[in-house]
């Protein structure tokens, strides 16, 4: 994250309040080896369904395992949010396929070849680099702070679009809140 940080100007900080928002506690105290795993190309295709899993490598909307993976069409989370347009959200980031594909004339500049949001890395980087497109009209005094205006718009536009609000409620499960609110408490925790 810290070289996401340099790479796109987007503040350690902000990453680490999506990343915690968005991963929990799965990617908490890797072990050396398991963060080189999560950071190979096709991991998913080389280890068991409880790992795709951990990894993040299923669509979180429907919860399902795609069809390029171990386990694929299994159900790793029960599904939550809108089910009538799965975007395909994956990976410690949750970037959409959409995302991805956006970002790729960008990321192709850090990573020639192949990238994908299931590699740890990929998914930061492409998060961090949609991030600093979506902060361009707000102010960014420098790469590693942001005011709480930009935080927070920046945050909405990754959990609801570019018209879309910070209140979220997912009937599926009950959970409800402030995505903006949250994320911006998270920034300030960290240092």
């Amino acid at each position: 994250m810290r070289d996401v940080e340099k790479r796109a100007c987007v503040p350690y900080k902000f990453l680490m309040a999506i990343r915690t928002r968005e991963g929990g506690n799965k990617f908490n105290n890797m072990s050396a080896s398991t963060t080189k795993m999560y950071n190979t190309l096709n991991w998913w295709n080389t280890t068991n369904l409880t790992t795709v899993c951990d990894g993040l490598a299923y669509s979180a909307q429907t919860g399902l395992v795609p069809s390029d993976s171990t386990g694929a069409g299994q159900r790793c989370e029960m599904a939550i949010g809108d089910q009538t347009y799965d975007q395909k959200i994956m990976g410690i980031m949750q970037i959409s396929e959409e995302e991805q594909s956006k970002a790729l004339k960008y990321t192709v500049k850090t990573i020639p070849g192949k990238i994908d949001r299931r590699v740890l890395f990929d998914n930061i980087l492409i998060f961090g680099i949609i991030s600093k497109n979506r902060a361009g009209k707000f102010p960014q005094p420098s790469c590693t702070n942001w005011p709480q205006e930009t935080v927070m718009e920046v945050a909405r536009i990754h959990a609801s679009g570019s018209t879309g609000s910070c209140e979220y409620y997912y009937s599926q499960n009950g959970a409800s809140g402030n995505y903006c609110k949250e994320i911006w408490d998270l920034y300030k925790s960290f240092k």
